[in-house]
């Protein structure tokens, strides 16, 4: 499908109707087993996402960010995040991070984003660092 349009044009007197969709590739956490997936728009959430996913393995709970390793809300619109690669991930290759400030420092953030968020177990401290 790697042609040019001129190349479709020819091949028929009728109108040629073309989608441009966007791939959305999916890796499975465990096996690196790539999934891609078309979608028209962006305007979806995570959680319709996941349904897209033909997998026979129910045990995947979990799509993350392929650049954090954040796990993502099942809320979160494809059109508020700036990727089109994720990770499928089983809730036993996750864990959870928690960010405490200390007693003596210099300027108190009272953040609560930053505390329980779910990343995978391969997450470095500069993943948690780029996501908050």
């Amino acid at each position: 499908m790697e042609n040019p349009i001129s190349h479709y044009a020819s091949m028929t007197d009728k109108i040629v109707h073309f989608q441009i969709c966007i791939l959305i590739q999916i890796i499975e956490y465990d096996n690196q087993k790539e999934i891609p997936i078309p979608i028209s728009h962006r305007n979806i959430t995570i959680k319709e996402l996941f349904g897209m996913i033909e997998i026979n393995d129910t045990d995947y709970k979990y799509l993350a960010s392929y650049e954090t390793k954040f796990i993502l809300s099942n809320d979160i619109t494809l059109s508020t995040i700036n990727e089109t690669k994720f990770f499928l991930a089983k809730e036993n290759q996750t864990c959870v991070v928690s960010i405490q400030q200390a007693d003596d420092v210099l300027i108190a953030v009272d953040d609560e984003s930053m505390q329980n968020q779910r990343y995978l177990i391969n997450a470095t401290m500069n993943d948690v660092y780029k996501q908050n």
